[in-house]
């Protein structure tokens, strides 16, 4: 079954084994079923060690963790922190600023985030988790450095049918909503592709509810831009303070 296959959430068998892949597992019932048949259900990670029997020294009280964010619910997110232990953020553990009432209002599923451990119950087998205490919170600063209008480069996290979820920074994802980008043939939404670096523009930005929304970059087909765009990837450069500024200055000398 999928879910003994490994201590870790999968989603799809293929996320952790391949075809003919020889592998250990440990035999956990035998049935006999009409016809002369037998169904006989089995552990991969039974089979091995259980993540709660050695808790290594890293998960501990007062200490800060990166862990991946495996559900999203209505009281709180579980985090990854080693494969087959998770723990919970509640709600009053997600934000020092706002009042959250649900967790996927500032993280996702799939997403690194740093927390700090506040509680272990090795026979419970839980953990309590902040996000807020995990140290200065990334969006304090966004509206002043990501103010409508900025030009800004990040990296694709994840791709839906209605849009792109791209990361600016750690903690600061927003959205390029795909309808935004169909007035602008030159930027093809179908080629993106996750992990891939991207250039937008800062469309609109709700700082209370840590929601940013992007847009193709102004005059994006111009020759201008391509040849601005080229010299940017050339040189490498990640700074995204001066990114708007240079190319409002290769658009003035066009004109």
């Amino acid at each position: 079954h999928i879910s003994e296959l490994s201590w870790s959430r999968v989603n799809d068998p293929s996320e952790v084994l391949k075809l003919h892949e020889e592998v250990n597992a440990k035999i956990l019932k035998i049935e006999n079923e009409p016809g002369g048949k037998v169904r006989i259900s089995l552990s991969i990670k039974q089979a091995g060690e259980q993540p709660w029997d050695n808790i290594p020294s890293s998960i501990a009280v007062g200490k800060l963790f990166e862990g991946k964010v495996t559900r999203c619910m209505k009281f709180g997110a579980f985090v990854e922190l080693i494969p087959g232990i998770e723990g919970l953020i509640p709600l009053s553990e997600m934000s020092h600023t706002k009042r959250v009432t649900r967790s996927d209002e500032l993280i996702r599923e799939g997403e690194t985030v740093s927390v700090m451990i506040k509680e272990i119950d090795p026979i419970a087998k839980r953990i309590a988790l902040s996000l807020k205490d995990a140290g200065t919170d990334p969006w304090s600063l966004v509206a002043h450095k990501y103010q409508a209008g900025s030009v800004v480069k990040g990296r694709i996290e994840r791709k839906e049918p209605y849009g792109v979820f791209i990361k600016i920074e750690d903690g600061v994802v927003g959205l390029l909503p795909k309808s935004k980008t169909q007035d602008t043939p030159d930027f093809n939404f179908e080629k993106l592709r996750f992990g891939e670096e991207v250039t937008v523009q800062v469309s609109e930005l709700k700082h209370a509810e840590r929601q940013i929304t992007f847009q193709p970059p102004s005059d994006f087909g111009n020759e201008d831009w391509r040849s601005y765009s080229s010299k940017q990837s050339g040189t490498g450069s990640s700074s995204f303070g001066t990114l708007g500024d240079k190319l409002q200055a290769a658009l003035n000398k066009r004109k």
